[in-house]
């Protein structure tokens, strides 16, 4: 799947914060690890 942005056109950056309540570790296709998560992500 490939973006579908026109070139040379600006974006705009938007903050925002996201609370996950889980995570998940995967590895070679496999998920070897999962459990809930208390954290706050601020982007």
């Amino acid at each position: 799947m490939f973006d579908k942005f026109e070139p040379f056109k600006g974006v705009l950056k938007q903050d925002f914060v996201f609370r996950p309540t889980r995570s998940e570790t995967w590895i070679g296709g496999e998920m070897v690890r999962s459990g809930k998560v208390h954290t706050i992500i601020i982007a």
